[in-house]
């Protein structure tokens, strides 16, 4: 066990702070250091500056550096809570963060690079684009720890963790919710590419949560035709996408996919008729213009997990392998006052049966007594 382990095991003790699920208390603030992205970075994202009294070469700092498959931080949904897991290091863990948003693939490799070179202690990645990159790396690089992020991993790695998230059961959630909710018995969904098995899972579990209810339903389901680092990027495309569907009489859009997704959202929100479902992250303060059709988001616990996992290879824990996180229904805020008792408990009730396996996605379970969800 190196010296960074020894300093914060006693620093955990300390704080009495051994739970690794739960919040960790807050300790000494320390400056974050330059970040080494490259110049496709976001001008928006916030910047850091270098700490030249405490590199990542000093044994006393740990590091912690995260890099996207070439999209934003800021996308409002998934790369956003991963950001927000490794951000709590610095409070909660005393870490120095940075963050990289490559241009392109190829500078995958070159970042990885500069990770090691600089002292980096643990590395997150996430996005499906790097999932080989990613165990490259691991096993390029043996004394940096490596945690992925929605990459489900073959082949496995000592310095590796993988934590992927069951977007299948949060798109039943999704499925159900629209199933209850239509009328015109017409649904869609609005996808990131089809390249990235997070949105094919989100659309095969939406779909069988749709017929669960109502196998009749109609669902409409489409894929950004661009690569991962623009199929997430795309609100244009998202609010086209979303106006076509309700023309073809589609009352609830379920949208998954960074500013995509937002600017589906939005379109629907200026059809009164319409309801609409987030993803990701609770979407209600984040994309505040959709607040009128959105009655709930199909979330992934992904900043708890990214944090969780974070502090295990802190403490030289480190729980190498694939692990499923979390997910559930994000709160009905100003639909709430139609949702009664039984149906939130129905709700609830549904997202334990789906996180034991009890439920399969397949398309194949059907609920005898769907909710009854009447709003004006």
């Amino acid at each position: 066990m190196g010296r960074k382990s020894i300093c914060l095991l006693t620093l955990f003790f300390l704080v009495g702070c051994l739970n690794l699920s739960d919040n960790f208390q807050p300790t000494a603030q320390v400056t974050e250091i330059q970040p080494v992205a490259s110049d496709a970075r976001d001008s928006t994202a916030p910047e850091i500056e270098f700490d030249r009294e405490r590199p990542c070469t000093n044994q006393a700092v740990t590091c912690i550096g995260f890099m996207t498959d070439g999209n934003q931080l800021d996308d409002g949904s998934f790369y956003q809570a991963v950001w927000q897991g490794v951000e709590r290091t610095k409070s909660d863990l005393a870490a120095t963060v940075t963050y990289a948003e490559p241009a392109s693939p190829e500078d995958y490799t070159l970042q990885f690079e500069q990770f090691a070179a600089e002292g980096y202690d643990i590395v997150v990645t996430a996005g499906h684009g790097l999932l080989l990159p990613t165990l490259k790396a691991a096993e390029t690089y043996s004394d940096v720890k490596f945690i992925g992020i929605d990459q489900s991993q073959y082949v496995l790695s000592d310095n590796l963790t993988n934590v992927i998230f069951p977007q299948e059961k949060a798109g039943f959630l999704a499925g159900v919710l629209a199933g209850s909710l239509t009328k015109t018995k017409v649904v869609g969904v609005i996808l990131g590419t089809v390249q990235s098995p997070t949105f094919r899972g989100y659309r095969k579990g939406f779909e069988a949560g749709v017929a669960a209810v109502d196998a009749s339903v109609k669902v409409i389901s489409l894929y950004h035709p661009g690569e991962i680092t623009q199929a997430q990027n795309d609100p244009q495309w998202g609010a086209e996408t979303a106006r076509f569907m309700i023309a073809n009489q589609a009352d609830v859009v379920f949208a998954a996919g960074g500013e995509t997704a937002a600017g589906a959202l939005i379109e629907v929100a200026q059809n009164s008729s319409a309801f609409c479902i987030g993803a990701e992250l609770d979407q209600f303060e984040l994309v505040p213009d959709a607040q009128s059709c959105l009655v709930s988001s199909a979330i992934r616990d992904v900043e708890q997990e990214v944090f969780t996992s974070i502090a295990y290879a802190v403490v030289d824990q480190q729980q190498a392998g694939n692990y499923e996180g979390g997910f559930e229904l994000a709160p009905f805020h100003d639909f709430d006052p139609y949702f009664s008792a039984d149906v939130k408990l129905f709700f609830k009730d549904l997202e334990d049966r789906l996180s034991k396996g009890i439920i399969p996605t397949d398309g194949s379970y059907r609920i005898q007594k769907p909710p009854e969800i009447i709003i004006p």
